[in-house]
């Protein structure tokens, strides 16, 4: 009977457990909160060598890029906690990361190779002119890591890993 009881698993205390919810939060929102926090210390640059038209051009990039990132499947990333959650080992949780931020990385690729061949029509489409089109190909490129780390970042989050995940976010 005592070989029994050392072989179950006791739970970690309950002060343990809340302290750790509450270390998890903080860090998941200051990665949250972090980036909208430095665009608005970043707001004066902005305004001090950007014209309105130049603010108009970011948004219209932004976007058309988040329409088309949707489109072909940004948030693909976010379905990695239902077939990571769905595995009972950690090689098949691996498997499943992997197999997720490798169809990320596909999905980013073509969506970089679809906006690169046509940035012109797209650039032409949007602002009525074919003079931006380089812009959308450094947006196109840029999605395709954007769709990689977004992934990367899902994995860190599975894993419950809040200050991996922190530092990336920030990072980026």
């Amino acid at each position: 009977m005592a070989g029994s009881m050392s072989e179950t698993v006791q739970a970690p205390p309950r002060r343990s457990l809340i302290r750790d919810a509450l270390r998890g939060t903080g860090l998941y929102s200051l990665a949250l909160f972090g980036p909208k926090l430095a665009s608005m210390f970043l707001l004066p640059i902005y305004t001090r060598h950007l014209t309105p038209a130049d603010y108009g051009v970011m948004d219209l990039l932004d976007q058309a890029g988040s329409f088309l990132a949707l489109f072909f499947g940004s948030n693909f990333s976010g379905s990695l906690f239902y077939f990571y959650f769905q595995k009972a080992d950690e090689r098949s949780r691996n498997t499943a990361a992997s197999t997720n931020i490798l169809g990320c990385i596909f999905c980013g690729v073509s969506l970089a190779v679809f906006g690169t061949v046509f940035a012109e029509p797209i650039s032409n489409l949007v602002f009525e002119s074919a003079a931006m089109a380089s812009y959308f190909r450094i947006m196109f490129i840029t999605i395709a890591f954007t769709f990689a780390f977004e992934a990367m970042l899902g994995w860190m989050r599975a894993r419950n890993e809040p200050h991996l995940y922190t530092i990336a976010s920030l990072t980026r």
